[in-house]
């Protein structure tokens, strides 16, 4: 267990030195998966990636194209677009939490 990417690229440093391999799990949802790609192709000893493709589609609803729908035999393709490399949608059903000054 980490507490976060910098932590998880210590850990994955640290397992290098011991000619380990890096398997992180994901069970978060489409951020979570972006920000675990990040961190997988900037680790030499990475390994695999534990990832749920297979949840409903309303879970993946808040962004664009997330990577879980982008699985080609097995792999995730590697981030490209600035930033986590995903576009959030416009969430209506939130305005009504926002503060207006």
């Amino acid at each position: 267990m980490a507490g976060g990417l910098t932590e998880c690229r210590a850990l994955a440093e640290h397992a290098r030195h011991y000619g380990l391999f890096l398997a992180p799990h994901n069970a978060g949802g489409p951020v979570c998966t972006a920000a675990s790609l990040h961190l997988d192709f900037a680790t030499p000893n990475f390994l695999i990636q534990e990832t749920f493709p297979f949840r409903p589609d309303d879970y993946f609803d808040f962004v664009e194209e997330p990577y879980e729908r982008r699985i080609v035999n097995g792999c995730l393709p590697a981030p490209t677009a600035p930033g986590l490399g995903l576009t959030l949608k416009p969430l209506p059903h939130l305005s009504r939490c926002l503060i207006s000054t």
